[in-house]
């Protein structure tokens, strides 16, 4: 297998796996061996850089970043693999194939700041709205910037969340309805997916 192989598929082993992480010189991590679902995920210390690698996809599953994740510059069309919990910035600049942040709340329980910088986003963010711990997103349009922001500074919807022991999420079930219904109101509808 050449290891232009190894980044159009996700990596099932853990020799594969520990040899992609030190390729790209990641260092202080764990494997959580586990099994389904939960098999292979990669816990990492101290920050990560897969920038420029002309990633599809990311080939190991993230499961908590100790730092900043920089994946910019690939060729990503999700954000699949992507830390579930990042202490600290994701850089997820110019990836031009990618135009779409649908399901990211499901891939991310807690970031605390987003750059998308050169990434075409065109539609369905409202999934920001549910990570705990977020405060700032860049990159985006700036018609939806200017909506976003404040909601995401906003102190009166900080709530406790049950996953994450001090940490807190934006916006209940109806909050999160109500800013559907503004967003179509305001002609920011494709933006308004989650």
């Amino acid at each position: 297998m050449k290891i232009s192989d190894l980044y159009e598929q996700q990596l099932t082993s853990q020799a594969k796996i520990e040899k992609w992480l030190e390729e790209q010189r990641i260092t202080e991590y764990e494997i959580f061996l586990g099994s389904g679902i939960k098999q292979f995920l990669v816990n990492v210390n101290k920050k990560v850089n897969i920038s420029n690698l002309k990633l599809k996809e990311i080939p190991v599953k993230f499961h908590t970043v100790m730092g900043n994740f920089d994946c910019s510059m690939n060729f990503l069309t999700t954000l699949e693999n992507i830390p579930t919990a990042l202490h600290g910035k994701l850089f997820c600049c110019f990836n031009k194939k990618m135009t779409s942040l649908k399901s990211i709340s499901k891939r991310i329980e807690y970031c605390e700041e987003m750059d998308f910088t050169g990434t075409p986003i065109t539609h369905d963010i409202m999934g920001l709205l549910m990570i705990s711990g977020l405060k700032k997103v860049i990159g985006l349009p700036e018609d939806i910037t200017k909506y976003i922001t404040p909601l995401l500074m906003s102190s009166d919807f900080w709530r406790p969340t049950s996953t994450h022991k001090d940490s807190t999420t934006h916006f209940t079930r109806q909050e999160l309805i109500d800013i559907q219904d503004d967003m179509i109101t305001k002609n920011l509808d494709t933006w308004a997916n989650l």
